[in-house]
């Protein structure tokens, strides 16, 4: 969860410059993000157990609520982050999810003049704990 939140920090930019150039930003599948996380010695077991209490405290530092909403709180970005989504399974899922996920959304925030949230240390894998334990079941 650590290279995905490192990935998430960095997708904005790459997809400046990928898109500046005039190329097409690439689809990366779950396993082809897996085979990514696996050559760049990503490890899940090195991750550290995941604190929902901590996630929520991301969730809302982040500002992740003023778009998407948590069980009909929030903003009107669908889907509401409580809905039970393979995303939230892996890192390489969550990680593929937000690499066709990003570049829309740093997009949006501009817009509206939003901060794209940046995520240090353990931010990500807290606040995707989080996810896990709100999805509907």
């Amino acid at each position: 969860m650590e290279l995905a939140g490192r990935l998430w920090n960095h997708l904005p930019a790459m997809f400046a410059s990928v898109t500046g150039k005039g190329a097409e930003w690439p689809a990366i599948s779950v396993g082809e993000m897996g085979d990514l996380m696996a050559y760049l010695q990503a490890e899940s077991k090195r991750d550290p157990r995941p604190d929902p209490v901590k996630g929520r405290v991301a969730l809302l530092k982040k500002g992740c609520l003023k778009c998407h909403s948590l069980r009909r709180e929030g903003g009107p970005v669908k889907p509401d982050l409580a809905e039970r989504r393979s995303d939230y399974e892996s890192a390489a899922a969550w990680a593929a999810a937000m690499w066709t996920h990003t570049p829309r959304m740093a997009e949006m925030a501009r817009r509206q003049g939003l901060a794209y949230p940046r995520f240090t240390g353990d931010e990500m894998a807290n606040l995707v704990g989080l996810l896990r334990s709100t999805a509907s079941r």
